[in-house]
């Protein structure tokens, strides 16, 4: 019997109301469950229009370097801070990693220090937040918002894992996206 036929037939209601009840549950999804497109999906993104105009612009190795290593220190900051911060034992140990990725979900650099595996899998729940909650009205990604996140069947090692996902603004737009993920294990 279906969850459906199951729910209604296991509340005592009347035929109008067991109508009403279906359809809402034919009209809203209420779990997203792991998505197998995005879960199976290891390849890169496709390059945006704004990542490939800037690769035509031609690069400037000296900025470039400028640029990676202020990202560097950024994230080596970043995971200094989480690291004095955490109260589980794993990042004060240092079980922990921060990475920077691509607004589509690619990991475009990662913090010298930590669980290089944590980057990893921060890929997946980045590209379900776009493909699922980037559109939807009352979720969007907005300047200020911050996503957490610690269901391993979404991306994660494990369920005691956890990961902070936070949006970069550049003009207006979402340009990067900063994942700060540890193990609370």
């Amino acid at each position: 019997m279906s969850a459906k036929k199951e729910m209604s037939n296991s509340i005592d209601l009347s035929a109008e109301e067991k109508k009403v009840l279906e359809k809402f549950v034919d009209d809203n999804q209420l779990f997203y469950g792991p998505d197998p497109q995005i879960v199976r999906n290891h390849e890169l993104m496709p390059r945006t229009q704004e990542e490939a105009r800037a690769l035509e612009a031609g690069i400037d190795a000296q900025r470039i370097n400028l640029v990676r290593g202020r990202l560097e220190s950024a994230l080596e900051e970043g995971f200094n801070m989480v690291e004095k911060m955490g109260v589980a034992p794993g990042a004060k140990w240092g079980d922990l990693v921060t990475a920077v990725f691509t607004s589509s979900g690619d990991m475009a650099q990662i913090a010298p220090s930590g669980i290089g595996v944590f980057a990893s899998v921060c890929q997946y729940p980045i590209k379900f937040i776009n493909k699922y909650w980037a559109k939807e009205s009352t979720v969007g990604i907005k300047d200020g918002d911050g996503f957490i996140h610690n269901d391993s069947r979404y991306g994660g090692v494990h369920n005691t894992d956890q990961s902070m996902i936070v949006p970069v603004f550049y003009s207006g737009k979402v340009d990067l996206l900063d994942c700060h993920h540890h193990s609370r294990g």
